[in-house]
């Protein structure tokens, strides 16, 4: 036909998800889940990239603990498995209080006192051994 052959350059551009970040075929997600949730244990919806599915969270679970689903992530590029999706979990403190939620937390507080916090028991045991 007369016409020139030549390269043709395609570039792709990819917008960052509101949820899920990647590195290969594994998937991150930020899953925030209340002290409640953390402390007592609790079934918590997450999202997948094939809609959303339910985790159990174990009681006693501390912020940034991840749980993987194996097989969750993306389809590898070349075949194979598909990557596994993470689940980060981050224990959401609450900004403000009314006066009433205030006074629960302190009750709370007050009841369990440092036996339920061996970490903070330690660390102040650290402090009183510096003086």
């Amino acid at each position: 036909t007369g016409e020139a052959m030549g390269d043709l350059y395609v570039i792709i551009s990819v917008d960052e998800h509101p949820l899920f970040q990647r590195r290969a075929a594994d998937l991150f997600v930020e899953v925030p889940i209340t002290f409640t949730q953390a402390a007592l244990g609790a079934d918590v919806e997450v999202p997948t990239i094939d809609g959303c599915t339910t985790i159990r969270v174990p009681a006693g679970t501390e912020s940034g603990k991840v749980f993987r689903l194996a097989g969750r992530g993306l389809p590898a590029l070349k075949g194979g498995r598909r990557g596994d999706l993470h689940l980060r979990v981050d224990v959401e403190v609450p900004g403000s209080l009314n006066q009433e939620a205030k006074e629960t937390i302190a009750a709370f507080d007050a009841t369990v006192g440092l036996d339920y916090h061996p970490k903070r028991r330690e660390f102040s045991e650290h402090l009183r051994n510096r003086k």
